[in-house]
């Protein structure tokens, strides 16, 4: 059944969501180890020590996320994968991009809540919105749709 799931757009949404938050977390450490060499070339030799630091960190954390790749180690991808009879909740959420008041796009917020409260999200265009949710509440029959207050109190302990 799980591999049907791969060959299904909406799950395809899901990995090219996962995909792009991964992406995001490389150019994340690539840009900090940028400021790190900028501000250490510029700096006394205490603060470059310490800069030193952060940059072999930043390396460290990400290469090993480059080799992890964007499904392995993703939390979500394991739940759906693994173990989708833990998935209890999931709901989205509109986010609307208008800075200034002009209007630039849509996209939402698919939030995945466990059995045991731990929570995880991706993002996804407007578009996409409704085709992955159908497909989850199919694979998903024991799971409960949409935010509601009472949920919300049950599940993440507000």
């Amino acid at each position: 059944m799980r591999d049907q799931w791969l060959q299904h757009p909406a799950f395809q949404d899901i990995q090219a969501s996962l995909r792009r938050g991964w992406r995001l977390r490389l150019a994340g450490f690539g840009s900090l180890l940028a400021i790190c060499i900028v501000l250490g070339s510029m700096s006394t030799p205490i603060i470059r020590v310490m800069i030193l630091g952060l940059a072999i960190w930043t390396m460290i954390q990400g290469v090993t996320e480059w080799r992890k790749g964007p499904y392995r180690s993703n939390r979500l991808y394991v739940w759906l994968m693994e173990i989708p009879e833990s998935i209890a909740w999931v709901y989205g959420l509109q986010i609307l991009q208008a800075p200034l008041g002009v209007y630039l796009l849509s996209r939402y917020r698919i939030t995945f809540v466990l059995n045991d409260g731990s929570v995880t999200d991706i993002s996804l265009p407007a578009h996409r919105y409704l085709v992955v949710m159908k497909w989850l509440n199919r694979v998903l029959p024991h799971a409960e749709f949409e935010w509601s207050q009472e949920r919300a109190d049950r599940w993440t302990g507000g």
